[in-house]
């Protein structure tokens, strides 16, 4: 699953009213009604002895302990979402050799024609106005302890110098535009010209042969890596995107392009370059300023009943459901659908992603994975099966507790989703329906 454990300190007590819609059975004798049966498979009916339509409480809580060390997917920029304020994503990252004590031309032979950091493009969120970037030199070693945690607010401690080349940083994130490197055409990615001193260092301490470069673990210990994020700026509202980067990909290097001077010959033209692999260890950091309305239902659970919010590497929507232990213990679920329409904004450009994760504090040590919800286009909101979890709490087997629900990408994305709460204005609203059989 996609995100962290963590632990909630705080208990939120809220009353909630049952709301029977409808029941029909089979063996035992109840009213019967038509109402909403268009809905329901009318074999599920058969198979059923009721079907309940339980009163949902619904709001936000904010997850300060996200781990985000070594994703699949590293994200990078900034935006300022209209509805959710504004977020700002770096990258902290190692590199490592390709080959251990690289051999070069005597190094007053070699002429640098540039230095590039590339990173392979997975996908992108946002407008894809120009941002400009930075990047500096990590000023320690990043862990590969598993006991060292990097969290989504952790603050590495970096260099002072910025390493882009002046007036080389503002770019625009054309992720889907491929690219021409060195003649040939390559898949997209992000292009940023590093400072040639840092290249002509690497080559003058290879050529000295002092051992930096006679294995990673050297190499760590003289290069620790790089930061990348942007300037700091806030975009305008409306405005800014985030990219999603695969820096295990075989595009995501550090390239050093150069070319060696020969007596009475042309220049041969070389490259020389560094990579992040598997055992590069990498953290995102992210930094949130949220919009008023956002922090209001954080702040006050109650204001969660009309709207709610779940947004990738922070915030979290929380739903309870107080009145599914009103059914007897020797009941049978048969299906228990959790609907979650989503709020339609108009011209959106930020996405909301196809799937969600409904999760549990079950074993009291942080968040368990119950199940994946997908959207449905058609219905406008995510379904999710949660079956297991009603028939569990049913019988017993464990408590009744809040369930979490968040973008299912929550480490490896920017995705953020708008809930219709239990007493929205909008027509489509937030329902739990079981069918069910009692004995």
């Amino acid at each position: 699953m996609n995100h962290t454990r963590f632990w909630w300190r705080g208990v939120y007590t809220l009353s909630a009213t049952f709301l029977l819609l409808l029941t029909l059975t089979v063996s035992c004798k109840k009213k019967k009604s038509d109402v909403g049966l268009s809905a329901v498979d009318q074999e599920q009916i058969i198979d059923g002895g009721g079907i309940d339509t339980f009163q949902l409480l619904t709001y936000s809580k904010l997850d300060d302990t996200v781990l985000t060390k070594n994703p699949a997917i590293s994200i990078l920029g900034a935006y300022n979402d209209p509805e959710f304020g504004i977020a700002k994503a770096s990258i902290y990252t190692q590199f490592r050799l390709t080959a251990s004590n690289p051999v070069f031309e005597a190094s007053s032979s070699i002429v640098i024609d540039s230095f590039v950091l590339s990173m392979a493009y997975t996908g992108f969120t946002g407008k894809t106005d120009a941002q400009t970037f930075e990047v500096y030199k990590l000023a320690d070693t990043l862990s590969s302890s598993s006991d060292v945690k990097y969290l989504v607010d952790t603050d590495f401690p970096i260099e002072s110098t910025n390493l882009i080349m002046p007036g080389t940083g503002t770019q625009k994130m054309e992720w889907e535009k491929d690219v021409m490197v060195d003649t040939v055409l390559s898949i997209p990615q992000l292009r940023l010209h590093l400072d040639t001193a840092l290249a002509r260092e690497f080559i003058n301490t290879a050529n000295a042969g002092t051992g930096e470069f006679a294995s990673n673990e050297a190499f760590l210990q003289y290069f620790k890596g790089l930061c990348i994020k942007t300037n700091g700026a806030n975009p305008l509202v409306g405005n800014g995107g985030i990219g999603y980067f695969n820096l295990t990909d075989d595009a995501s290097r550090l390239t050093i392009f150069y070319h060696v001077n020969q007596s009475g010959g042309d220049p041969i033209k070389k490259k020389y370059f560094i990579r992040v692999n598997s055992a590069a260890q990498r953290y995102t950091r992210c930094e949130f300023i949220r919009s008023p309305k956002v922090q209001n239902v954080i702040d006050n659970p109650s204001m969660g009943q009309s709207t709610f919010y779940a947004q990738a590497l922070g915030l979290r929507g929380v739903i309870e459901l107080p009145t599914i232990t009103n059914l007897p213990k020797s009941t049978i679920i048969h299906k228990a659908e959790l609907f979650l329409p989503v709020e339609y904004q108009t011209g959106q450009v930020y996405e909301i992603g196809s799937l969600i994760t409904i999760a549990a504090d079950v074993f009291g040590d942080g968040l368990f994975a119950l199940n994946l919800g997908t959207y449905s286009e058609f219905r406008k909101g995510f379904v999710v099966d949660i079956r297991a979890f009603v028939q569990q709490v049913v019988a017993g087997g464990i408590e009744n507790m809040e369930l979490y629900v968040g973008p299912q990408q929550f480490i490896t994305s920017a995705n953020r989703i708008v809930f219709n709460g239990t007493n929205t204005t909008n027509k489509l609203k937030p329902k739990l329906t079981i069918i069910y059989s009692e004995f």
